[in-house]
């Protein structure tokens, strides 16, 4: 640690208690993560780069089982994020309807547990 500067007083000194050791956590101890023991030995992959100097990523096949356009024309580009941004929001308007199909099917069986209460209640 650096020096104190002149006219420090340090905590033990000054009657106070020593500062808490943190636990070791992200980044400051010897552990290693899962994903380490998971990446391939080797060379990494080079980096393709497009006309314009950006990095490219490779472009996914298919998306929730529909086949998608994988050409790098700026038309194909668009194609492929117009299909992409279709069949995500379906995706989401499925799990909504899901959802709340679920909460309705819920709410009937709770309101039929009332029912069922109530009329032992007043038996």
């Amino acid at each position: 640690s650096p020096p104190a500067p002149p006219g420090a007083v340090d905590a033990a000194s000054a009657g106070l208690p020593a500062p808490a050791q943190r636990p070791p956590g992200p980044g400051r101890g010897t552990k290693r993560k899962a994903e380490d023991d998971a990446k391939p030995a080797g060379p990494p992959a080079p980096i393709i780069r497009g006309p314009n100097g950006r990095k490219m990523r490779d472009v996914a096949a298919t998306l929730h089982g529909i086949d998608l356009p994988t050409g790098s024309d700026p038309e194909t580009r668009r194609q492929r994020r117009l299909m992409r941004n279709r069949l995500t929001a379906q995706a989401s308007r499925d799990r909504k309807r899901a959802a709340i199909e679920a909460a309705r099917k819920a709410r009937d069986e709770k309101e039929a547990e009332i029912e069922a209460l109530r009329k032992a209640r007043d038996e």
